[in-house]
């Protein structure tokens, strides 16, 4: 069978461009032509991809000016027969080829690394049950909200974050697993000629598959001037700090060369990301505003003095949506550490575009610490919404603890008691399943994504109570509680679902020895928490909130002249229609309405009319209008008033909402309406600023951060012999002093030019895309399921400097290592496999003048195993994919069944001891260059 695909150029939207209709792997031919691998056998598999057939996927028109640094991050749709064909299916990606390309008269050609140059990318293909929302959320050092970052290489997306929908629920604890597959092999410039390659029976499963995420890091090169700049005609201008020569045959700006315009700034202060500053502590708030400026810790959206067991002693500052929040803490008994999180930590939802903008920050009131995980616990399960349980962990003998399961959400299976012990704050309950206690004592995070959160007691039963539903119901209704004497209690129902749902009218009754009557012959049980109560007919009352109360800030906007509004809604409860409970209104009673004239009215909708005006609980902190937007601000507990109150959950993962815009100022029928989900994310833990300094400050306004450079044996950047006559041994990369050229002066959006060159170029744009083929089959049971795993060779760091060959040097090739073990590697699971692993595809990704990188099995030093020695390759000509000096490819080593005739994979375990070599040509001095090992990672199955 032929590959079949079109061409469909000149769109400016995302898009995916054809599905291949190859059946068969052996009608199987390579997009970028022929390829190779570093340990392929004689005779042995060919390196041709394989599969039931590929799809092409493409970004939208990139548009790029010289010098430029693009770092966007891009989501696109996969091929609408790819979802429609995997839909409750697993997808195995068995392979892909990476291409960036334009079109010209018509045809799509590849454009050349030496006008448009692929530094590296993040590449994420995603299920149904997971989505990339933007959160606005900096990340610390470096980074800001909307640009990649020096410390941002690999498997992040600045802003944005990952979340779970919930739509693939019925994969239960596998669902984390299939819904996100990060696939970076080779992904720099030697993408387009590395073989990105699955042998047989491996691969990266993705259930339910729906788009791609891509965040490419492209460097503009192309020479605009249209005369020689060089004897190649290449390239144009450079910063003065470019270490390459006009005779080389690729550009200086490709190494991200520090500009005039990244000025240095020393600070006399530091950070600290994990424990307190002690004796080091900042002593004034004005001190601490002040340094959290200095150290590049901006934009800041407050500036907070507070006396609060929530937060670390003295200065520490928090990323939150659009910047820092900075807070000095006079309470200096605080138990609180830097990189603490806790039920109180605050949550706030992704930024959302809708017909009105919403953001919603949720604040609980702090929880004390607990003197032990004794208590009461909610669940929340790797796939959000999906299965609710309480958990009451109770002392079984000193030391050795039990938990009980109460099943709170209809799919939930109770499993049965549960016994463990604590060592070293990791609670051993669940085999291979291990919890880490938080030093509060009110979080477990277990080792699959399921987290056990401490519930707020209640000192009484007024309040609110949710009916949890049994299988068979499709109803639900909100009980609240009120206290008539000391003894005697009235509850009213009120149906938060559909409008039938058997709501009994109000009913008096009293609270003996723990026993409610309410109802004739049914009693109910209440819990010694006063969070449940337990009916003898087994309906089950139980608080809508795990943590208590806390306040809510709802930052709404819409056009000024008409009104606008918002409904919030959860369940799951289905309308006459079939809606979903927070997609209607007729099941999203709460709403919240900003007329023309800036007054907020809270209603309850009904089904398709207005519904009735519900008592005030909104505070309104700001209304302000510019160029015909009104913003309000506003805040309110968690709970309302009344039952037809909304109440906010902070444990909830998202939030469906209807909007609307009017046609007049006064509220009325709609002119236009949409409906949406609000993803919530969870806010990092804080981090100190401490009053001393470690070379520390802003590399162009930005955090240069704390030392990520490490000692040997991990690596030898902090005592490198080569540098030890320029910098005293250190890599110029871990020193801000030093500092010339990298990554962290390579920001997206960058131009890579001095400021008395800027608008002396002539100001041409380019246009290009980035293209990815993904190779597939169906999957299930018989793949062995890929991990991804990697290490760097500068250990932590993601970059070094070359320093320049000794003078009168016979060879000129500089060398680094790092020694590590298996179990040092991201991603490696020690319980898998009885500790063992094997790598299936292993590519070493490293700049220009790289010669190859080894890795070493160094069990027995005086006798040590080559597991893999890549190489690169290079160009001979001047067209694309064969360009002169730059790298075409990196050949892996692929390890496989000795039938399908590949090496035989090595098995590997927890402790074996592993080193890392590169071998770089040094003729020159580089900046920024790399020593990534990209690893594609498989646990053995017993035979």
């Amino acid at each position: 069978a032929k590959c079949v695909e079109k061409k469909m150029f000149g769109r400016a939207v995302a898009m995916v461009a054809a599905v291949g209709l190859c059946g068969v792997a052996a009608s199987m031919t390579n997009m970028n032509g022929n390829y190779s691998y570093a340990n392929q056998k004689v005779g042995g598999a060919p390196a041709v991809h394989r599969g039931d057939g590929f799809f092409d996927v493409y970004t939208e028109v990139i548009s790029s000016h010289y010098g430029e640094v693009k770092w966007d991050t891009h989501t696109m749709a996969l091929p609408a027969e790819i979802v429609s064909k995997f839909d409750g299916k697993l997808m195995n990606i068995v392979g892909y080829e990476f291409d960036i390309v334009r079109n010209v008269s018509g045809e799509e050609v590849s454009v050349p690394a030496w006008e448009q140059y692929n530094h590296h990318y993040n590449n994420n293909l995603l299920g149904k049950g997971t989505k990339l929302v933007k959160t606005g959320i900096p990340t610390y050092p470096g980074g800001s909200a909307d640009e990649a970052g020096g410390n941002h290489h690999m498997g992040k997306y600045p802003g944005y974050e990952f979340v779970q929908t919930g739509l693939d629920a019925e994969l239960g604890e596998r669902a984390s697993a299939y819904s996100n597959q990060f696939l970076p092999m080779g992904n720099g410039a030697e993408s387009r000629r590395t073989f990105h390659y699955f042998p047989p029976g491996y691969g990266a499963q993705v259930y339910s598959p729906t788009e791609m995420t891509l965040m490419p890091m492209i460097i503009d090169q192309r020479n605009r001037e249209g005369k020689i700049q060089d004897p190649s005609g290449r390239h144009g201008i450079v910063p003065k700090e470019s270490n390459v020569g006009p005779e080389a045959m690729y550009s200086g700006i490709m190494e991200c060369p520090c500009t005039d315009k990244w000025a240095k700034h020393m600070s006399e202060f530091s950070t600290l990301e994990t424990g307190v500053c002690g004796a080091t502590s900042v002593a004034t708030a004005a001190a601490c505003f002040s340094a959290a400026a200095e150290l590049g810790l901006t934009p800041v959206t407050a500036n907070l003095s507070v006396s609060s067991a929530s937060h670390p002693p003295s200065c520490s500052v928090t990323p939150v949506s659009g910047g820092f929040e900075i807070v000095f803490n006079s309470l200096s008994s605080s138990a609180v550490k830097c990189g603490d999180t806790n039920t109180s930590t605050p949550r706030v939802t992704a930024l959302t575009e809708s017909l009105t903008n919403i953001t919603i920050d949720l604040n609980p009131n702090p929880m004390p610490a607990s003197p032990s995980i004794l208590g009461a616990f909610m669940s929340t399960g790797a796939a959000p919404n999906s299965e609710q349980y309480d958990v009451r962990i109770s002392e079984l003998s000193p030391g050795v603890y039990t938990a009980e399961c109460l099943c709170v959400s209809t799919n939930c299976k109770a499993w049965p008691t549960a016994n463990g012990t604590i060592t070293n704050s990791v609670l051993s309950m669940f085999a291979d399943i291990p919890g880490e206690v938080s030093y509060d004592n009110n979080v477990i995070t277990f080792s699959n994504g399921v987290q056990w959160t401490r519930v707020q007691a209640y000192t009484s039963i007024v309040g609110e109570f949710d009916l949890v539903q049994t299988a068979t119901d499709d109803f639900s209704y909100r009980a609240v509680i009120t206290a008539v004497s000391a003894t005697k209690y009235t509850v009213n129902c009120t149906c938060i679902t559909t409008s039938e749902c058997n709501c009994f009218p109000p009913t008096t009754g009293t609270l003996k020895n723990g026993t409610l009557s309410l109802f004739s012959k049914i009693p109910g049980t209440v819990s010694g928490d006063n969070r449940v109560v337990t009916f003898s007919n087994g309906a089950q009352w139980v608080r809508p909130s795990a943590v208590g109360e806390g306040t809510a800030t709802l930052t709404l906007s819409g056009p000024s002249d008409v009104w606008f509004g918002v409904g919030l809604g959860s369940g799951s409860g289905r309308g006459s229609g079939g809606e979903a409970t927070g997609y209607t209104m007729e099941l999203t009673p709460y709403a919240i309405v900003v007329l023309g004239n800036g007054t907020i009215v809270e209603r309850q909708l009904g089904n398709h009319n207005p519904g009735t005006v519900l008592p005030t609980s909104l505070t309104i902190v700001s209304s302000t209008v510019a160029d015909g937007t009104r913003t309000v601000v506003l805040t309110r507990p968690f709970g309302g008033p009344t039952a037809s109150h909304f109440r906010f959950d902070p444990l909830a993962t998202v939030l469906p909402f209807i909007n609307a815009v009017g046609s007049s100022p006064d509220f009325g029928y709609h002119q236009s309406k949409a409906t949406g989900d609000l993803h919530f994310v969870g806010l990092d833990g804080p981090t100190c600023v401490c009053d001393d300094s470690t070379a520390q400050g802003t590399l162009g306004g930005f955090a240069w951060g704390a030392q990520r450079c490490n000692a040997a044996p991990l690596g030898q950047m902090l005592d490198d012999p080569e540098f030890r006559a320029i910098t005293g041994g250190v890599n110029p990369t871990c020193s801000l002093k030093y500092y010339k050229g990298g990554l962290r002066c390579c920001k997206g959006n960058t131009i890579l030019l001095d400021s008395d060159q800027e608008g002396t170029y002539p100001d041409i744009v380019d246009t290009y895309r980035v293209k990815f083929r993904w190779y597939y089959e169906t999957g299930g049971p018989q793949v062995n399921d890929y991990y991804w795993t990697s290490w760097w060779t500068e250990n932590d760091n993601n970059e070094h400097d070359v320093p320049p060959c000794a003078a009168g040097s016979d060879e000129c090739v500089y060398r680094i290592t790092s020694n590590f073990t298996v179990g040092q590697m991201p991603g490696f699971d020690a319980a898998a496999a009885g500790g063992r692993t094997t790598f299936i595809n292993m590519e070493g990704h490293c700049h220009v003048g790289c010669i190859s990188m080894e890795l070493w099995i160094m069990n027995d030093p005086s006798n040590p195993e080559l597991l893999c020695k890549t190489k690169s390759v290079y160009g001979t000509g001047d067209e694309a994919q064969n360009e002169d000096g730059y790298i075409l490819g990196n050949l892996p080593c692929i390890f496989g069944n000795l039938a399908d005739g590949f090496a035989a994979p090595v098995v590997l375990n927890s402790t074996t001891k592993l080193m890392s070599v590169k071998l770089q040509n040094n003729t020159v001095p580089r900046y920024g260059d790399m020593a990534l090992w990209e690893i594609s990672g498989a646990y053995p199955r017993s035979t």
